[in-house]
Parts: structure tokens; C-alpha cells; sequence
């Protein structure tokens, strides 16, 4: 499950997401649905992501993921600031170090969850 999160900020500029269990279809389409408007807008923002759990994500949705990245792919490089990735998961934060390099402008950070707001205070900087 991928859902929209509230960090009771009054800050719009950032965009909060947890994903839990498994990734569905339904979940990247809501998502997506939540970016849009973003993307759109003529403000730069910044991405919470955390962590639970992570089962993996079905085929259909990773499909509509890699669908909506090929074509949003120069406004979601031209929106988007920074990525705070928060999770125990010692594999997420290997992978941060490795794909820090694919995404030009964007800086990528991993927090552990005990940490979370370390991570909030770095999107708000």
C-alpha cells in the first residue's frame, strides 16, 4: 500500500508518502494523480518517502510506474529538490548511495525512521 501522509507542516512544498506491504496498481495511480498537479505547478517541491515493510510491487504497477517516469521524466527532474527516503531496511540505504548518481538535481538522502524528523527538518533547509 502507497499512501499520502501528513507531516502537520504548513508547508505545501512538501509531499508525503508511506508505502507499506505490497505496491498495487491502484496505489501508483493515486499517486500519480497526487504528483500531476505538482508537476504542473511552477513550484520546485520536496519528496518524504517512508518505508514499512516493503513486500514488493506487482507487475501492473510497476508498468504504470515506469510509464508515468518516461513521460514525466523532465518535469519530475525540473520540480523536484530532494528526496528523503526513511526506512530501516539496510538495502534501501545501499541502493541511495548507488542511484544518487541517476538522478541529476535531485539530492537523495536516507534517514532511519528513529530520525524521521531529521529528515523533515533537511526538506524544510
Amino acid at each position: 500500500m502507497l499512501q499520502k501522509i501528513n507531516l502537520k507542516l504548513d508547508r505545501k512544498e512538501i509531499l508525503a508518502f508511506r508505502v507499506q506491504d505490497k505496491i498495487f496498481e491502484d496505489d501508483v495511480k493515486r499517486t500519480i494523480a497526487l504528483l500531476e498537479p505538482e508537476l504542473e505547478s511552477s513550484e520546485k517541491f520536496n519528496i518524504y518517502l517512508e518505508l514499512e515493510q516493503l513486500e514488493g510491487i506487482t507487475l501492473p504497477a510497476l508498468k504504470e510506474r515506469i510509464s508515468f517516469m518516461v513521460k514525466q521524466y523532465k518535469d519530475v527532474f525540473d520540480k523536484v529538490t530532494k528526496v528523503a527516503l526513511v526506512s530501516d531496511a539496510e538495502w534501501l540505504k545501499k541502493m541511495v548511495s548507488e542511484i544518487h548518481e541517476l538522478l541529476p538535481g535531485i539530492s537523495l538522502e536516507h534517514y532511519p525512521v528513529n530520525e524521521s524528523e531529521k529528515a523533515i527538518q533537511w526538506l524544510t533547509e
